[in-house]
């Protein structure tokens, strides 16, 4: 092909034998085969490159056309580097009444090299003028032209002009204030007049700006801003400098802001609109959130006032540069007319409305922590991406990563209580693991050209695992050659951009020379994936072994190795260095004793995942059972649940082996690692809906869970902010699990607010209003239905409208989703998503069917009113378990394929994969998930009854008694609540226990007034082995203690111990 050589940025990769001449003036990228080279030459540059063994010598001259078949630039969608642009001058007027604006700019640029046309973008702007003049003032404009797939706004020049010439381009442009929420667009909402109100705001990232004025819209052609914004009087405007003057003349303001410093322009900003201002002054800076003036009079701006100025503070000092405007506007966008959650405009960040308004009654606690996290996120970035920008947007981690890592980082030194280094772990590093292990995953710096990648790079990747990714390094250096690293980076690249060896460069200045973190940091951002560290023990020699891992099969045949950083920590011990294991396999001598558990990856600070030899896993669980599991930091508690669970998904570990270290969750109460088994459950939980063992995973999640409600009760308003995220968490899922207090005290609840409006706790709104319309009457949920409609309250809206998907009727789901296409419907746009998830998620086969027909009858009408297509076919198909499902999709399919969009069709074959993926998971899985729960289990309670026994002489014997009593597979409700009757049965031999134990529940049946012919049962049955199988029922007529359950009760034939599947049969026999 023939390639046009154009410049870019300073680096040199060598990936193989490759050596370099750079003359650092201008640049080159080539990818060849899987070797990637940027350097920069002005003269020339000679690259001998070997690549699987054929030899390629490369001769390039700056400017010339070569013809070389074996290289793909994909440049097509870049500027040619003939001018930069130094300086903008803006003018914008807006027209809301008409929703149009229009403009002139004029861009002071200089040429880089001899040149005879300018290339700009331009993107659905008329362009009524355009000139181009020397300093003179002589013009040399000729023409120009517009090239529409690649947005290239083209001006001819009448002669070349001479590199380092500087011209001043000028063009007027017009174009319409459109509802796409990209460019410059419009917005509206309803005031507190119940009139609707019109506003403009921009979002330009990422490549947007070219829809709001003509301009040279790539991240590496950065320039100083001028802007002027034009505006009828009724109306205010902001942008990213602070306002230095206004001017009125006929009902016509015109603000002049301040010049900004050299930025990128999709980092732009402005806006018109009605809003209220709420401001504060601090850190030599004026602190202003804007607003809808009903939401600002209540004082829903005033913690955006507290969290911002203080993340301000904070990367002022951990930076050691300060923040490099004199304010910071914070701007709401109306819920429905913003696309993302916030863009980090330099100066002016915007943010989708609800993820900035703070209101103490009606927010929750979570959506507290989104907020202060989500500005401490676009606060970052004003050093991480607008201060320093990557050179192009394959290397966009460099802003997020960063990013997401400060948002932590930052929000815990202002909500020090809410522990988020600890939430790190859930919030960020789990969500990359998991996006992470599947096989179309991609590097954190990966390939991106036309405007369509370049919007693909934003993913898990370059967020969560990019983030984690800084958080191992950060670890690894020090807090001090970390901070100063960073400080270095931000110095040598500000107001400029930069590529990653630039900032390994800057960290590899403060830290030891044994130290090379280019080898560190290279594999782990331009490898996908990540490792899986399996470990066997053989005396004190540890084994090690590193694989790429893949949550979808054991084995692994990909070649690439990592540099892991290895710790670890036993009872007694933990390492005080690290281990570099960067080989397939390995080894290390610990001196740990042969019954001692050992744990590796200390606080999980590495990005991997371990796996451990029966033997250990065996002595882990043992010790999480014990009262002392919280010897293990809450981070590494975590840990081994999300590895288990992930590991077994794997088919790298039994599954049985997961569930029972997730047992341990009954006498946990700490958020992390809650939530960690939380997620781990439910996906068990989904894929073996509809199957026959679903009952025993709802038992297993429901007797992990409830001990924690047992504990610590309902939610209430005074509780700590942790105690209420984890809260959720629990109640949330027993509930789904029909624990029965929990859903007859939501049921309460919600009657209440049917009833006489009594205001809900905003942290149950989401379980209680499901529980409460999953089985109420038809003129509750339409009354439900009215109120929704009514409701000013955005974030309580969603929260009925996901309630409202919950109604166990499928008449009613079926009205519901219907709802949704009309013309008419009543339900906000933002709203409908959350409803089409809430009806597949909380409505188990039954919802999942419903919403499979849905999507095949109305499919044209669900992509044109609806939305998120692709969104509804990922989730809903992660459910499919059973064969009725998968012919609902294929009908799907088949019905609508001819409409299907490329990417539709790319995202239904990605379904298919994953639909055999999970239904071949759950058929392997099976076998593992019965030898759990129908294996010995006479010698599991002979097991839990020597624990007993071995319990006496505990100073605390009751409660450990009723933890350990709780941790039997299959709990036995009365047996947790006769503990001392139960104590004082046990004797110094199984049979003694067991027959004490038989007297015991005999006189419990007979309490309860048992058949007769379960009473002759029990009494037939011989007493040397005894199994317990309970299963938690719906209420029955009998009432014990105030406690509503009904126990079953399965003991063996003679001296036969029964496996699970009988013990059910005789169940269903003997009740």
């Amino acid at each position: 092909m023939v390639i046009r050589l154009y410049s870019c940025q300073i680096e040199c990769e060598a990936v193989a034998d490759i050596f370099c001449i750079v003359n650092p003036v201008v640049q080159l990228r080539l990818k060849i085969r899987h070797i990637q080279v940027s350097s920069n030459n002005s003269v020339c540059l000679l690259l001998q490159i070997m690549a699987s063994s054929a030899h390629l010598t490369l001769l390039i001259f700056t400017g010339l056309a070569l013809n070389i078949a074996s290289a793909q630039i994909p440049f097509k969608y870049r500027l040619p580097d003939l001018v930069r642009p130094t300086y903008y001058r803006l003018d914008i007027d807006t027209d809301l009444t008409n929703f149009n604006f229009s403009g002139h700019v004029y861009i002071d640029v200089v040429t880089t090299q001899p040149t005879n046309n300018i290339t700009l973008h331009s993107k659905e702007l008329t362009i009524t003028d355009v000139q181009v003049r020397l300093q003179n003032g002589s013009s040399v404009f000729f023409a120009h032209d517009y090239e529409g797939d690649t947005d290239f706004l083209r001006i001819n020049l009448t002669q070349i002009v001479a590199i380092n010439t500087n011209l001043t381009l000028f063009m007027t442009f017009s174009g319409n204030l459109s509802n796409g929420n990209v460019g410059y667009y419009r917005a509206s909402y309803v005031n507190e007049a119940n009139e609707v109100s019109h506003m403009a705001i921009t979002h330009l990232e990422a490549t947007n700006a070219r829809r709001a004025f003509p301009c040279f819209d790539q991240p590496n052609y950065k320039a100083r801003f001028q802007i002027t914004l034009r505006r009828a009087t009724r109306y205010i405007t902001a942008s990213n400098a602070r306002l230095v003057q206004t001017l009125i003349a006929n009902d016509v303001a015109t603000d002049i802001y301040d010049v900004t410093p050299v930025m990128s322009t999709y980092l732009i900003a402005f806006m018109v609109s009605d809003y209220a201002a709420l401001s504060v002054w601090k850190n030599s800076a004026t602190y202003t959130t804007y607003g809808r003036f009903e939401l600002l009079a209540r004082g829903d701006g005033s913690y955006s006032l507290f969290v911002g100025p203080r993340a301000i503070g904070i990367m002022n000092d951990f930076t050691n540069i300060s923040y490099a405007i004199d304010k910071m506007d914070q701007v709401p966008v109306p819920n429905e007319f913003y696309k993302i959650g916030a863009m980090e405009n330099w100066g002016m960040v915007t943010y989708r409305e609800k993820y900035l308004m703070y209101n103490s009654e009606s927010t929750t606690a979570s959506e507290k922590q989104f907020i202060a996290t989500i500005i401490s996120h676009e606060f970052a970035h004003q050093w991480f991406g607008n201060l320093v920008t990557p050179n192009w947007w394959r290397y966009i981690w460099l802003n997020e990563g960063f990013a997401t890592y400060f948002e932590m980082f930052i929000t815990n030194q202002i909500e020090p209580t809410w522990n988020l280094m600890d939430q790190f772990i859930t919030s960020i590093v789990q969500p990359a693991l998991d996006d992470d292990a599947v096989d179309s995953s991609r590097p954190m710096s990966r390939d991106a050209e036309s405007p369509a990648e370049i919007d693909a790079q934003y993913d898990t990747i370059v967020y969560e695992k990019a983030g984690s990714v800084i958080r191992m390094l950060a670890s690894i250096l020090g807090d001090v050659p970390f901070r100063n690293g960073l400080t270095t980076y931000l110095n040598t690249w500000k107001f400029s951009n930069a590529v990653p060896l630039n900032l390994y460069s800057s960290w590899q200045s403060v830290s030891p020379v044994t130290l090379n973190v280019t080898s560190i940091m290279h594999p782990w951002e331009t490898q996908a994936g990540y490792p899986v560290v399996t470990i066997t023990r053989t005396g004190n020699v540890f084994n090690l072994n590193q694989e790429r891992f893949f949550i979808n099969r054991a084995g692994s045949n990909n070649p690439n190795l990592w540099p892991i950083p290895l710790t670890w920590f036993t009872i007694n011990s933990a390492s005080n260095t690290i281990t570099w294991f960067n080989t397939r396999n390995g080894s290390v001598n610990l001196n740990v004793n042969a019954g001692q558990w050992i744990i590796f990856n200390n606080n999980q600070n590495g990005f991997y995942r371990v796996n451990y030899d029966a033997n250990n896993w065996q002595l882990i669980r043992n010790y999480l059972w014990t009262s002392n599991f919280t010897a293990i930091p809450p981070i590494n508690r975590a840990q081994l649940l999300d590895d288990a669970f992930n590991l077994a998904r794997s088919g790298r570990l039994n599954q049985s082996i997961a569930l029972d270290i997730g047992s341990y969750v009954r006498n946990e109460t700490e958020y992390v690692p809650l939530a960690t088994f939380t997620k781990a459950f439910g996906h068990i939980d989904r894929l073996f809906t509809g199957r026959e063992h679903h009952p025993l995973i709802r038992n297993y999640g429901l007797q992990s869970l409830q001990t924690y409600f047992d504990r610590f009760g309902f939610i209430a308003q005074n509780d700590t902010h942790l105690t209420k995220l984890t809260k959720v968490q629990v109640l949330t899922w027993l509930c789904r699990l029909e624990h029965t207090e929990c859903r007859n005290t939501s049921t309460r609840i919600f009657n209440d607010w049917i009833i006489s409006s009594t205001p809900i706790q905003p942290d149950s709104q989401n379980f209680v209003f499901c529980n409460g319309l999953r089985n109420t009457t038809a003129e509750n949920w339409n009354t439900t239905l009215q109120r929704y409609s009514t409701l000013r309250e955005d974030t309580q809206r969603t929260r009925i409208a996901q309630g409202l998907g919950c109604a166990a009727n499928v008449t009613t789901l079926q009205r519901l989703l219907n709802l949704l296409t009309a013309i008419d419907g009543q339900f906000s746009q933002s709203d409908k998503l959350p409803v089409v998830t809430s009806v597949y998620t909380n409505n188990g086969v039954t919802g999942v069917n419903v919403v499979l027909q849905w999507l095949a009858q109305n499919f044209t009408a669900i992509e044109q009113r609806v939305g998120n297509v692709a969104s509804i076919v990922r989730g809903v198909t992660n459910r499919v378990t059973t064969n009725e499902q998968i012919a609902l999709f294929n009908q799907f399919v088949n019905q609508n394929r001819n409409s299907f969009s490329a990417s539709l069709n790319q995202t239904v074959a990605s379904a298919f994969t994953n639909i055999d993926n999970n239904i071949a998971w759950v058929n392997s899985t099976t076998a593992e998930v019965e030898e759990h729960f129908g294996g010995d289990a006479a010698a599991m309670c002979e097991d839990h009854f020597k624990r007993l026994y071995d319990m006496e002489t505990d100073s605390n014997v009751n409660q450990t008694t009723e933890a350990t009593i709780r941790n039997l597979p299959f709990a036995f409700e009365e047996v947790a609540k006769a503990i001392k009757k139960l104590k004082n049965c046990i004797g110094p031999s199984y049979d003694n226990m067991s027959n004490d134990l038989l007297n015991l529940l005999k006189a419990r049946l007979e309490d309860l007034e048992i058949r007769d012919e379960q009473q002759g049962f029990i009494r037939n049955t011989s007493s040397a082995h005894v199994t317990f199988i309970i299963q938690q029922v719906k209420e029955k007529t009998i009432e014990l203690d105030k406690a509503i359950y009904a126990c079953f009760i399965d003991l063996t034939k003679a001296f036969d111990k029964v496996q699970l599947k009988d013990a059910v049969r005789i169940l269903k026999e003997h009740h």
